[in-house]
């Protein structure tokens, strides 16, 4: 099962491409970064984010990150306002079209007024 550190790993993967940096933000060495990876792409079942020369390559597409959701869906766990915001965040970078509160709430076993008050929160930063 997915952690929150495997989510920020992909979030970072997003802009930073260098492994040695992405270890240094994570605080975790690059052999632990490599074994994130291959978690991550354990639970998608393929090889969607490679490392090559010290550097990600990821194919990641929307049904990969369904299937990293439906994971969350599955688990009783509750997230924290950062957890859920940090989801958001990655949600809405991988969902090239518009969505629901709902959809986003239902992923994250909260409610839509809780999304809504997270994505009031979220703009006041970004």
């Amino acid at each position: 099962m997915l952690k929150k550190q495997h989510f920020e790993l992909l979030k970072l993967i997003e802009n930073e491409k260098k492994l040695s940096k992405i270890a240094e933000l994570l605080n975790l060495t690059e052999r632990s970064v490599r074994y994130k990876i291959d978690e991550i792409n354990e639970e998608i079942g393929s090889k969607k984010i490679e490392i090559k020369k010290r550097e990600f390559f990821s194919s990641l597409n929307k049904d990969d990150m369904d299937k990293l959701f439906e994971n969350i869906e599955n688990t009783n766990y509750i997230y924290n306002q950062k957890e859920r915001e940090e989801l958001i965040i990655l949600y809405t970078l991988m969902k090239k079209d518009k969505f629901l509160l709902k959809e986003v709430a239902e992923k994250l076993g909260t409610s839509k007024s809780t999304i809504r008050n997270d994505l009031k929160n979220l703009k006041k930063y970004y």
